[in-house]
């Protein structure tokens, strides 16, 4: 009999570009590059990779911002009032957590999920081609 063993550890061996951009960041790039003119291939690339980031640098800016003006309105509002307590505010909280905020923090657990396989099925395509298929190998 045959005894056949898996390549699981060579395919991590494999060496692929991991930059991988979730859909809605490439789809943002590829609407600003058809407005661009194009050079070549490699420079559009880091072009697009320094883009990326930049986007993604200026998108955490504006949440942190975000963030930071709702937490002062939220404490400006607090401040204000009379006879606020401590247990007033840890029951503020503990309802917006069960009401309000897990839907939310399952969307985003979803998404997370999601951006993972789909970063994971990216660099499993990246390595299968490496290997350099054949035509039938490709459409099965």
């Amino acid at each position: 009999s045959v005894m056949g063993t898996l390549k699981q550890s060579e395919s991590h061996l494999i060496e692929v570009d991991r930059r991988v951009w979730p859909m809605q960041i490439q789809s943002l790039m590829l609407a600003q590059q058809k407005a661009a003119t194009t050079t070549a291939y490699a420079s559009i690339t880091e072009d697009q990779q320094a883009d990326c980031e930049k986007h993604l640098h200026q998108r955490l800016i504006e949440m942190n911002e975000k963030i930071q003006y709702h937490q002062n309105q939220f404490n400006e509002k607090k401040n204000n009032l009379i006879g606020f307590t401590s247990n007033i505010e840890e029951s503020i909280q503990s309802f917006v957590q069960k009401h309000g905020v897990k839907p939310f923090e399952m969307k985003r657990n979803l998404k997370i999920a999601m951006i993972n396989h789909d970063y994971d099925s990216e660099i499993l395509r990246r390595q299968y081609l490496q290997e350099k298929p054949n035509e039938y190998q490709v459409k099965s």
